[in-house]
């Protein structure tokens, strides 16, 4: 008996979780890359949100209310190339966002800041994508505003002989996401905080009622 996903008239491709891209402009400085997207990327966590609540008590009843919105860290996890070296990659973002150590009373005195982060360090063009079985857009997330907030780069152990990798963590003030017609990659719709309250978003094609 024919169900909603494999009906001829009517077949639901669901999303995967290994179609998928991440993109970084400041990867794409590095000498041997070819473009912003890091391919050697293993996995990254799709941006999510947390909304707290207040509590009002009145007589013997217990009331919530919605407080502010915060964006959750994310993180992308990379296998760590020989070339181009990912670890250097992200010692040189760090260097663009601001650090130096005041090596000396006459050393520097820059600090890191949110500007070189996003536009110095170029982190504002993070983007993941997902993607279709044949490879075009389907849901796009941008974060606003990123910064580092940790690196790991993981261990050195003589038993092992899986392949190094890095985690990289990353903070943001929001983030935007476009949804993709799958056969024209045109935008249908888009979630973006800053354009006004409320998204209105399109009908899939195949679903009743769309």
């Amino acid at each position: 008996m024919p169900t909603f996903w494999s009906e001829k008239q009517n077949i639901i491709e669901p999303k995967r979780k290994y179609r998928f891209t991440v993109e970084i402009v400041a990867f794409g400085d590095l000498p041997d890359a070819t473009t912003t997207v890091i391919w050697y990327a293993k996995s990254a966590t799709i941006p999510s949100y947390t909304v707290t609540n207040v509590t009002h008590k009145f007589l013997d009843n217990q009331y919530y209310f919605p407080g502010h919105v915060e964006w959750n860290e994310i993180s992308v996890k990379m296998v760590d190339p020989v070339s181009p070296d990912a670890v250097f990659a992200t010692h040189n973002i760090l260097a663009s966002s601001g650090y130096v150590v005041p090596a000396g009373p006459q050393g520097a005195y820059a600090t890191m800041s949110k500007k070189k982060s996003a536009i110095g360090a170029k982190l504002q063009g993070v983007v993941i994508t997902q993607l279709t079985a044949d490879g075009g857009p389907l849901e796009k997330w941008t974060l606003a505003n990123p910064f580092l907030t940790g690196v790991e780069f993981g261990e050195f152990v003589y038993e092992g002989d899986d392949i190094r990798e890095i985690d990289m963590k990353m903070r943001y003030d929001w983030a935007t996401c476009t949804k993709h017609d799958p056969t024209t990659g045109n935008v249908i719709s888009t979630f973006d905080p800053t354009a006004g309250p409320g998204v209105v978003l399109s009908p899939l094609k195949g679903y009743p009622n769309s």
